[in-house]
């Protein structure tokens, strides 16, 4: 939350930052939708992620999607 001239404005980059570090994603390079069609996709040859992690930081941004900005969700 800021204040800036008597306006109170409520952001979301605080927590969505908490999670990148929580789950270290927060060094990754973006990726951008909808992705280039002259890109041919590879499979993945890095270290597998846990089920139990990817479902825990979904969860986590499904909350701050549903509860915070329930008009987007």
């Amino acid at each position: 939350m800021t204040i800036n001239n008597g306006v109170i404005a409520l952001t979301q980059c605080y927590y969505i930052e908490k999670l990148w570090k929580k789950f270290n994603y927060f060094d990754v390079s973006p990726v951008f939708n909808p992705p280039d069609p002259s890109v041919s996709v590879q499979k993945n040859k890095g270290a597998n992620i846990s089920q139990y992690k990817y479902s825990q930081l979904v969860g986590s941004l499904m909350h701050l999607m549903n509860h915070t900005r329930p008009g987007i969700a």
